[in-house]
């Protein structure tokens, strides 16, 4: 009966998480021919993986007295409505699909937080949805942030340019770093979107299949082969498809392995989605322009990939030694698991 529920929601989590973006490359390669904006396009696909955990739980889990419903319903429908701007956008002309869809954000931020804090506390932890061991969560994500400054920094280094570098922090730059920090309060939902996904529904069930370490590594793989549609025919130029999405498996690889260990040692859902966040969010810390479009066909070599890959799986990949990442005892709880202990206590009462 295990089996079979776990089976049920894998399907639908993976026909959503891994389908729609692999359905959506399509509409990407299109609207990039026609001259169309396509920056929509990768903000709905990055709420996809949480839409596939969610849709997963609701179906299987709406009739627990404790299923989040205003939440999850919110994620739904924020979901759906960032999914149809982006057809219109690309088939509407002169349809303001960026400014809409910067609008829905906001809204659906803003909704899920108050859904959360309204809900009460028997809602929130079979979920991991909680507010919870704040002093963990804000240790992790500094610890993250020096390692993501110190990362950059040698990049620069290895390149004979650590005074470019350091040009990058100036009194501006220093300000938008800091305004990151009330943003994300009305900005999180995509990043929500993709850590809810990863770490809430899918790590925890590798690992418990895999082994802890086998299974963030595994994780990370299937991360980075989920951006394909994005490496394909938005990050990369023309000849560096290939290089751009091994540099992003290695990546993930590594994001993998320390947002893993974060979550680990938090067992807060919302350490990684702030660390993802700031970790997308800074690329602009280190532009000239701070022109969100810098992410866009890039020209990437193998010597970049290599550099960057080793970067990453010694700064990042470091974590695997904490017992966090390494010793079972300290597995996350699938989402199954949670929803038994939950029932068995609600039982006792």
């Amino acid at each position: 009966m295990k089996e079979k529920l776990l089976k049920k929601q894998l399907t639908i989590f993976l026909l959503i998480a891994f389908g729609l973006p692999m359905l959506m490359g399509a509409l990407l390669y299109y609207a990039k021919s026609q001259g169309q904006s396509v920056e929509s396009i990768p903000i709905f696909q990055m709420f996809t993986p949480a839409l596939g955990a969610i849709i997963a739980m609701t179906v299987t889990s709406r009739k627990n007295e404790n299923f989040p419903k205003f939440t999850y319903y919110t994620y739904i429908f924020s979901s759906f409505i960032i999914l149809a701007i982006v057809f219109a956008s690309v088939f509407i002309p002169n349809f303001q699909g960026d400014t809409i869809i910067g609008i829905v954000v906001i809204a659906s931020s803003v909704l899920v937080l108050i859904g959360i804090i309204a809900d009460k506390k028997r809602r929130r932890i079979p979920y991991n949805l909680d507010l919870k061991k704040f002093s963990k969560v804000l240790l992790v994500v500094l610890v993250f942030l020096i390692l993501y400054f110190l990362k950059v920094g040698i990049g620069y280094l290895i390149s004979n340019d650590l005074s470019t570098f350091f040009g990058f922090f100036k009194t501006e730059k220093i300000f938008y770093a800091v305004s990151l920090i009330p943003t994300f309060f009305i900005s999180f939902a995509p990043f929500f979107g993709e850590e809810y996904g990863w770490r809430y529904f899918l790590q925890p069930i590798l690992q418990k299949k895999f082994g802890m370490i086998k299974g963030l590594v595994i994780l990370g793989v299937l991360w980075g082969l989920w951006h394909l549609p994005l490496n394909l025919f938005y990050y990369s130029a023309k000849g560096s498809e290939i290089y751009s999405l091994l540099n992003q498996i290695f990546m993930c690889i590594g994001f993998s392995i320390i947002f893993g260990f974060a979550y680990g040692y938090t067992g807060s859902i919302w350490a990684p989605v702030l660390m993802h966040f700031f970790n997308n969010n800074l690329i602009l810390f280190f532009t000239d322009s701070m022109d969100p479009s810098v992410i866009q066909n890039q020209e990437i070599n193998m010597q970049g990939v290599l550099i960057n890959a080793g970067l990453s799986l010694v700064l990042y990949g470091i974590f695997v030694f904490s017992k966090y990442n390494r010793d079972k005892k300290y597995r996350i709880s699938t989402p199954n698991e949670r929803l038994a202990v939950n029932e068995e206590i609600n039982s006792t009462r």
